[in-house]
Parts: structure tokens; C-alpha cells; sequence
């Protein structure tokens, strides 16, 4: 393995690199680029601190710059599979760094699923108390349209429905873009605007 004082370097040094690019557990990873610099964030589940915050000018070196959030609730923070924050997303705009999550309790039997916003106006935080948004689905993201307005994405297809402002309270109800084909319904689904088009992927 290609490691440098106990530590994974994906670099070559020869405009080259080696897979994996992190040598550790970034499950569900997204990427946002602001001007010249990259972040990253993916889900920890149970773990915390969660939500990591990844710094990049290549996609290939990253550094960890800080977590997103500090503890979890009570009752998600338990040792079981499907609890805890998963599919996270990460966004900029106007100045500000949203990261969205699916909060999951899966706990004899019962399952429950909100989204998690935590807002800053730097990369490496420190970023808001999340705000829970009270809407059932997983992998989140947020698309703020060309007016301003602030919107969340969720699963089951791709459905959107308005936040506030602040991403810190749903405003309007949900509905679908898109449900998928061959009775498959995709995931992740991100929206975005250029030209004059809407974009949606998933």
C-alpha cells in the first residue's frame, strides 16, 4: 500500500493517482466546488461527531477540516443498523454552506425518518444546530432556484417541496417530479439550473 508516516497518500506525484483516493469509510459521499476549493461530506450513521467535512483542490488530497455535527439526539443515537444520519448532501449558496441528512430510527420495529439541515457561513463550521424538517424520505438535497427560493429534494423518485429562507422549516407540500421507470424508483435526486433549464439527477 502506498503510505507515507502511517497514512494513505492516493497521489502518485506523477499527475498520476492510486484508488482509493480515502482510505477509509466515506459511504455516500457528496461534493460541492466553490471557486477553486472542493468539499465533501457522507454519511456516519451513529457515529459522531458526524457528518465530515472534507477539503480538496483536486479531488485527489483531501483533508478533514471539521465535522458537521457534534451529537445526536437522544433517541437516534443508538447501536443499530438503519439509525443515525445517512445520504448527506452539501450545498452552497449566497455565502452559506447547507448540509442536509436523513435522521433514521429503525428500533423495534418502528421507523422514522426526518431531514436534518445545519447551516455555515464557513466550510469547516462550526455550523448550526440542525433543524429538523418533518418530511419522510431519505437522501435530501437542497436546490435554491434563480428567485431565491429555497427548496428540498427527497426519494420514492425525486419529490421537492419549499423551505423558508433559512432551509429550516418546510413551507409547502411536497410533490413529484419524477417517479422512475421499470416500477423502479431512484435515489439522490439533485436538481440544478443552467441556461434556462432545469436539471434533474438521480
Amino acid at each position: 500500500m502506498n503510505r507515507k508516516e502511517g497514512k494513505w497518500i492516493a497521489d502518485l506525484g506523477d499527475g498520476t493517482y492510486k484508488n482509493p483516493i480515502l482510505y477509509a469509510d466515506y459511504s455516500d459521499p457528496d461534493v460541492v466546488r466553490v471557486g477553486d476549493d472542493f468539499y465533501m461530506t457522507a454519511s456516519t450513521f451513529t457515529y459522531v461527531p458526524g457528518l465530515p467535512i472534507l477539503h480538496s483542490k483536486d479531488l485527489v488530497n483531501w483533508e478533514l477540516i471539521n465535522y458537521a455535527v457534534k451529537k445526536l439526539p437522544d433517541r437516534y443515537n443508538v447501536p443499530v443498523h438503519g439509525c443515525g444520519v445517512w445520504a448527506p448532501a452539501i450545498r452552497y449558496n449566497d455565502g452559506k454552506f447547507y448540509i442536509t441528512a436523513t435522521l433514521r430510527l429503525n428500533d423495534g420495529g418502528e421507523m422514522i425518518r426526518r431531514q436534518i439541515v445545519v447551516s455555515s457561513d464557513k466550510p469547516e463550521g462550526p455550523y448550526s444546530k440542525p433543524a429538523f424538517i418533518d418530511e419522510d424520505g431519505i437522501d435530501p438535497s437542497i436546490f435554491t432556484d434563480a428567485d431565491g427560493r429555497r427548496y428540498m429534494l427527497l426519494n420514492r423518485g425525486a419529490r421537492i417541496f419549499e423551505l423558508n429562507h433559512e432551509a429550516t422549516e418546510k413551507i409547502g407540500e411536497a410533490s413529484l417530479l419524477y417517479y422512475g421507470y421499470n416500477k423502479r424508483a431512484p435515489e439522490g435526486p439533485h436538481l440544478l439550473y443552467k441556461d434556462g433549464y432545469y436539471y434533474l439527477f438521480e
